[in-house]
């Protein structure tokens, strides 16, 4: 049996309904249905406890901080070297072991939370990867949500900055 979530606490905390975050992974493109129980409830494949998400999504931004994204090879440094220095969050930030679990439920979340303007990270020299998580969950939803993204863009000598 799954264990309920409290979605009233979360709510508070990160600033999102449940019916929010099960459309956003839904236009997101996930694979069923999802139900806000089992979101970030213990399962199969190794979820936090309900009381772990709740004292982590309890330290998630609820949209005074920065929020931090990454695409590509090694732009998770500097998108984390970015938000330590500016006091923003990337999803690994925020979300702790839920994003590493779970990280395409946890890239909507935090997504589906994001507000103001966000910061994403990406290696033009490599090239942004077309079926990752900022390309198929996170941007779409940044998108959808009206969210403004400045980009980060390594060339592989500099970076160059697009956006505000």
């Amino acid at each position: 049996m799954t264990p309920e979530v409290p979605w009233g606490e979360i709510s508070t905390a990160v600033g999102v309904t449940a019916g929010s975050v099960a459309a956003t992974l839904a236009t997101a493109g996930a694979a069923a249905p999802l139900t806000t129980q089992g979101l970030l409830a213990t399962g199969a494949g190794g979820m936090a406890t309900v009381a772990a998400s709740n004292a982590v999504l309890g330290s998630a931004s609820s949209g005074t901080t920065i929020s931090v994204f990454w695409s590509g090879w090694k732009m998770e440094e500097a998108a984390t070297a970015f938000a330590a220095a500016t006091g923003g969050q990337t999803c690994r930030m925020a979300l702790g072991d839920i994003a590493v679990t779970n990280a395409a439920k946890a890239s909507a979340v935090f997504a589906n939370n994001a507000s103001g303007v966000v910061h994403v990270f990406q290696d033009a020299s490599a090239g942004v990867p077309t079926a990752g998580y900022w390309a198929t969950i996170e941007y779409p939803i940044l998108v959808a949500r009206g969210v403004e993204i400045v980009y980060h863009i390594w060339t592989g000598t500099e970076w160059i900055v697009k956006g505000q």
